[in-house]
């Protein structure tokens, strides 16, 4: 296939039949920061790969293409994880379609440099016509940019009533039918976040409007909320804002009369993820509605004293009372409000760790000490009972318990707690992990096949954990057991000089993955790629060939082991 032929594949026309119009959008601002680009070519397809940068580290990202066919990638990214072509794939393709016209399309260290320039200050430069004729041609091709245009717009217009701010927010948090699908909430929180703008404009305003029509937007966002897939938290992030934005109307709309606590206990109540910050509220509400609010936090409390329901109560009113005990500085009223709740080991847990809060670490031993004779297994009460219990001094009681903690549930975190603990109460270092070895033994012998995969697992992380790979690998030799996640996690971290034996544990790994894969094979691709790093060229090329054998009725796979 000619460059040409593949140029007009790479066109922007074809592009944006293949891209959707946002993904396209975002994968030319990454296209400059793309990185290690390798184009190869096996007969008449082409392929490229590259490091595209993603949201913590750059993913690993590859585009193929042959005469009559699609454009066809994958990517690391989640958004590509069922096949769908992402903003990644479409900056290799802008970088690709680059290298191949000979463009100048600026390297990642030349794309910072641009981003570095105090880019503000070169708008704040310019007339006013040129900035507006900029922004009226790239809203014409930026739907998103023209909605937050009109949406400034409205904000800067003269507000005189709740109503039309209630139905102008409405317009905006007005949310599709299909938000159980987590691809789409993005959108909507791209359309939804013009609200904040309004609320920003309405508080400069007329603050007792904008305060009401941000209570409006969180009743209405919580909705929204408890429908939607907000697997990103995307939403959550919003009501975050919403509440950030509520308190500026607050502070600006100034004290509150009393009958206004009421309405911050209704908001606060069904706050359960604490969005708001209580102390600076009270103190924008001031005084009269913090003693109201206050008042029906005691009486909602004095209410579900009889309730049947002990962990709706913890988590209804005796929080929003504890909250505002601890906002209004009253430390006293908080402990005495614990004291008086200790229904269940939530209760006991909330007791103790106030009483760490307010510096009482003996009254916070003999707490939890009460609290670990009532409920001797739960995690967190022996987890703040150690805390204790080092912190004074009790060193042998401290030991003996995260050495049965470690024998009921073995991981690396307990067995290097287990050491520290014997170091502390004199037991000396080979000792201490002898005895925690033979506890694993233990486990493994006693439990069933699973058990003792997981415990194989626990030791294969040790021993990657103090080098000693030379005992691991003489233990995988003699049939040692453990679960494949595990073996594999252990075989990548093998030294350079161990790839070779890496390699070999690693492919009965991706045989087993390859039973239960699908497309597109994102995860075996990935184990593939570290098979092949670990080979010198003559086994990669053997290896390469009998997986396209292997596996040629899966399609996608072999497309995929193209580069590698």
């Amino acid at each position: 296939m000619t460059e040409g032929a593949l140029l007009q594949a790479l066109t922007d026309a074809e592009l944006q039949r293949h891209f959707e119009p946002r993904v396209l959008d975002r994968g030319r601002q990454l296209a400059p920061q793309v990185s290690d680009l390798q184009v190869n070519e096996e007969g008449a397809q082409r392929s490229a790969s590259a490091q595209v940068p993603g949201s913590e580290a750059p993913y690993a990202v590859r585009l193929w293409h042959a005469p009559g066919t699609r454009l066809r990638g994958q990517c690391e990214c989640v958004y590509a994880a069922d096949g769908s072509p992402c903003k990644h794939q479409a900056a290799l393709a802008l970088a690709w379609r680059a290298l191949l016209a000979g463009e100048a399309l600026a390297p990642a260290h030349a794309a910072e440099a641009v981003e570095a320039q105090d880019w503000p200050a070169f708008l704040r430069a310019q007339s006013s016509a040129q900035l507006a004729a900029f922004l009226i041609a790239q809203a014409e091709q930026h739907p998103e940019l023209e909605r937050a245009i009109r949406t400034w717009q409205r904000a800067s217009l003269p507000v005189n009533d709740l109503a039309s701010s209630k139905k102008a927010v409405t317009a905006l948090l007005a949310a599709p039918r299909d938000l159980y699908e987590w691809r789409r909430v993005g959108a909507y929180v791209r359309k939804a976040e013009g609200v904040l703008t309004l609320l920003a404009g309405w508080t400069a305003q007329r603050p007792e409007i904008a305060l009401g029509a941000a209570d409006w937007a969180l009743t209405k966002l919580r909705k929204v909320w408890e429908q939607a897939d907000d697997s990103d938290g995307a939403i959550g992030v919003l009501m975050q804002q919403l509440a950030t934005a509520y308190l500026a109307a607050l502070q600006a709309a100034g004290p509150q009369p009393a009958a206004f606590g009421k309405r911050l206990h209704e908001l606060l109540s069904a706050d359960e993820h604490d969005h708001f910050d209580l102390p600076a509220l009270l103190q924008a509400a001031g005084p009269e509605a913090s003693r109201r609010f206050g008042e029906l936090c005691a009486a909602a409390w004095a209410r579900e004293q009889t309730s049947t329901d002990p962990w709706g109560a913890r988590f209804g009113s005796k929080r929003l009372l504890l909250a505002f005990h601890q906002a209004m500085g009253d430390p006293a009223a908080a402990l005495a409000l614990l004291r008086e709740a200790l229904r269940d080991e939530g209760d006991h847990i909330d007791l103790v760790e106030e009483l760490q809060r307010q510096g009482k670490p003996r009254e916070a031993l003999a707490a939890v000490e009460a609290a670990c004779q009532r409920y001797p297994q739960q995690p967190r009460l022996r987890e703040l009972r150690l805390q204790a219990w080092e912190a004074d001094g009790w060193d042998a009681e401290a030991l003996a318990q995260r050495e049965e903690d470690f024998a009921r549930n073995p991981s690396l975190s307990g067995y290097l707690g287990c050491l520290r603990a014997a170091l502390r109460a004199g037991h000396p270092e080979a000792t201490a992990r002898e005895r925690l070895w033979a506890l694993l033994d233990v486990k493994a012998i006693a439990g069933n096949d699973y058990t003792a995969g997981w415990v194989g697992g626990v030791k294969l992380e040790l021993w990657r954990h103090e080098q000693r790979w030379a005992e691991a690998l003489s233990w995988i030799a003699e049939g040692g057991r453990s679960h494949d996640h595990a073996l594999q996690d252990f075989a990548l971290a093998l030294p350079e000089d161990h790839h070779g034996i890496a390699a070999e544990l690693l492919k009965p790994l991706l045989q087993r993955q390859m039973s239960a894969s699908s497309s597109p094979y994102t995860q075996a691709l990935r184990l593939v790629a570290e098979i092949t790093r670990r080979q010198d060229a003559t086994a990669r090329g053997l290896y390469l060939a009998w997986l396209k054998l292997e596996y040629r009725a899966k399609r996608r796979f072999t497309e995929g082991l193209t580069g590698l």
